[in-house]
């Protein structure tokens, strides 16, 4: 296909950092549209910029989504097959340096919640919360986070969107139960980060780690800002 030899120069175009692009249906004929990597680590990640998205959809129906693996071979990761399920979109990959190929399609696949790689607004916290949920049949809504992780971090939405979401705060003498969520301040400004509460436990996403489960510890304890319970 001709769009893959397009794709397979602008990968080695960006080399070191992750290329990524849309591929796109016009006149019958798929199409290859680079877009902007705007990940914060475009070494290891890719993040498409919306405004590349949005331009790409004024040209065609978007039909795949192509990102180059630059530091490993173009094995689909948790990642890539989580964001295809989402989206419904196959994913194609490839490594600049070999040449070699590999594609994903949605077939339903589903990871587990623990041991997840972070990355933001793919595998985050409040992305690890939705699919807790999810597994007891709540579907919750899933609020657009800013392109750039740092806009985030500098202004976090959590305490705009939790009652919306259909969360209320917790009275001061009502006690934790489990699937109750925190609101916890982690290393920023504001209360920047969500888990959930269970059986003593917390089950959370901290940026830089593997998500799991960890005793709700007195180190968290002081970082919870609002206690939430799901009540719609």
């Amino acid at each position: 296909m001709i769009w893959q030899d397009k794709a397979l120069e602008h990968a080695k175009q960006e080399a070191p950092n992750e290329a990524c692009g849309l591929v796109y249906m016009f006149k019958g004929r798929e199409k290859y549209a680079p877009a902007r990597n705007i990940a914060v680590d475009r070494l290891n990640q890719f993040t498409i910029d919306p405004r590349s998205w949005a331009e790409t959809e004024d040209k065609g129906d978007i039909v795949a989504v192509f990102h180059s693996h630059v530091n490993c071979d173009a094995t689909p990761s948790d990642a890539d097959k989580y964001s295809s399920e989402k989206q419904g979109l196959k994913y194609y990959i490839v490594n600049p340096k070999s040449n070699e190929w590999q594609s994903y399609e949605p077939v339903g696949y589903k990871n587990s919640l623990i041991g997840r790689p972070y990355v933001f607004g793919v595998y985050d916290c409040w992305s690890l919360v939705r699919d807790y949920f999810k597994e007891q049949g709540i579907i919750m809504r899933d609020w657009v986070r800013p392109a750039n992780e740092d806009d985030f971090i500098d202004k976090p939405m959590f305490e705009d969107c939790f009652e919306a979401t259909g969360f209320r705060e917790l009275k001061y003498d009502e006690q934790l139960q489990t699937n109750d969520c925190l609101l916890l301040s982690i290393y920023g400004n504001g209360l920047n980060h969500i888990a959930v509460f269970i059986d003593g436990e917390v089950l959370h996403h901290i940026q830089g780690r593997l998500s799991g489960r960890e005793p709700y510890s007195e180190w968290l304890q002081k970082c919870t800002g609002k206690r939430i319970r799901y009540v719609a």
